[in-house]
């Protein structure tokens, strides 16, 4: 992924999110002004998240780790809505707003 699929995604301009999944847990992270998300919360196992020295990102979510988990994508205007949904604790649905976040695009000024 780092080789083939990031350094593309980091000079696109009009790329600002970068999904991947299958780690059977939530992260994160920003490099270069860019979000990138993992969503694994499908079940299973939880996968082991490296962190401090192992790590060569820095996790922004570091409490947000759901167990059974999806995300909802909603375009409003320049800006995408991003909201973790989750099985309640009494597996009778799931429930938003555990973890909700905007990431709005930059409009280029022309002069």
């Amino acid at each position: 992924m780092r080789e083939k699929f990031v350094p593309p995604f980091l000079c696109a301009s009009k790329c600002l999110l970068f999904l991947s999944g299958h780690a059977h847990t939530f992260e994160r992270f920003k490099e270069r002004g860019k979000d990138f998300l993992v969503i694994g919360g499908g079940g299973g196992s939880r996968h082991h998240v490296l962190a401090g020295a192992e790590q060569n990102w820095e996790d922004i979510s570091p409490q947000q780790k759901p167990l059974f988990h999806y995300i909802t994508l909603e375009r409003q205007g320049i800006s995408l809505h991003i909201d973790v949904r989750q099985l309640r604790g009494d597996f009778r649905g799931v429930e938003g707003g555990y973890y909700a976040f905007d990431i709005s695009y930059a409009v280029p000024t022309v002069e």
